[in-house]
């Protein structure tokens, strides 16, 4: 599992779900949408990998602060 994978519950808790009665299928949806809409805005994949059964993992490098 990569070391910055954002569990399925806890995505579900931050979208204001609980996680005993959500649809996991829901959150399949949005993140592919959130894929195609990246691909089509800036022409890229977004950085964001499954980690299978788990969540996803963004796998980009991330600065922070003015460089």
């Amino acid at each position: 599992m990569p070391p910055n994978t954002n569990f399925r519950e806890a995505l579900a808790i931050s979208l204001g779900h609980q996680p005993a009665h959500y649809d996991f299928r829901r959150l399949e949806i949005l993140i592919r949408r959130l894929r195609n809409k990246a691909k089509e805005a800036w022409g890229d994949i977004l950085p964001l990998e499954t980690a299978h059964r788990q969540g996803y993992a963004f796998t980009a490098n991330i600065r922070i602060g003015m460089a």
